[in-house]
């Protein structure tokens, strides 16, 4: 009547082909060679529980189902960089990299000419910095705001967890049934152009309500709103990928 089924699976992979990023420019190849080099991690569960009864003429089937697995780079042949939070080996394959987002500047955040205060760290992907724009982590603290403040940030998109469950029930010719499945355990970044609007030029851009009713403006300085500062084009300061543009993902149905 009760079926539990338990599976536990770890897997070591070497040998993986991977192209090489340690080879100097000195050594003469035009493009970087493909080596057997790379190693790779993956473990995880696997769960399904069913149920299964016949009551005379009706009869009832329950499943579940849950899957979690996870991977680790282990060897990705990755040259050394200045800061540890760039390392992408020893995190998951497709981990997503940017900047964390603090929050929104306000207007205390500049001094009277507009010019950002002195205590706060120095953005340097945009100029025109005002309130509204986004406030990121000096992540390696050197005082800048720059590429070498990414970090490995949420998932990937391929889920680690997925999970469904779905129940019958029939009656003499009769039967009803419903089923759920779902993910967790992934992110996804939407700072792309086709979801930004104004990131084609005016002309192309995609425009949602949320930029008129969810934006950040001066009769509306909310720090939970959807879009920061609104520019007439895509300025990188705002858009960079980062945890304020990284949404968690759960899909069911």
């Amino acid at each position: 009547m009760i079926d539990l089924t338990i599976d536990y699976f770890f897997n070591s992979r070497r040998d993986i082909l991977v192209s090489r990023q340690t080879i100097p420019g000195t050594a003469g190849f035009n493009e970087q060679p493909f080596v057997n080099y790379g190693k790779m991690q993956n473990k995880g569960v696997d769960l399904s529980l069913s149920f299964d009864k016949q009551f005379s003429d009706f009869r009832i089937f329950a499943r579940s189902t849950f899957t979690f697995a996870r991977n680790k780079m282990i060897e990705i042949d990755e040259p050394e960089v200045q800061f540890a939070n760039l390392y992408q080996t020893g995190h998951r394959y497709g981990q997503q990299f940017g900047l964390v987002a603090e929050r929104l500047y306000e207007a205390s955040d500049f001094d009277a000419d507009g010019n950002l205060l002195q205590q706060h760290t120095v953005p340097t992907f945009f100029s025109d910095l005002k309130p509204g724009d986004i406030k990121y982590v000096d992540i390696n603290g050197d005082g800048y705001i720059n590429d070498n403040d990414k970090t490995a940030i949420g998932y990937t998109e391929l889920p680690e967890i997925v999970y469904g469950f779905s129940i019958n029930a029939a009656y003499k010719h009769f039967d009803l049934g419903i089923r759920f499945q779902g993910v967790a355990n992934t992110t996804r970044m939407i700072n792309d152009v086709n979801f930004l609007p104004f990131a084609r030029t005016v002309q192309k851009g995609n425009l949602y309500e949320e930029v008129i009713f969810d934006r950040w403006t001066e009769d509306n300085p909310r720090q939970d709103v959807f879009f920061p500062r609104m520019r007439d084009y895509k300025d990188s300061h705002n858009y960079v990928n980062s945890t304020w543009w990284q949404k968690t993902c759960h899909f069911s149905g």
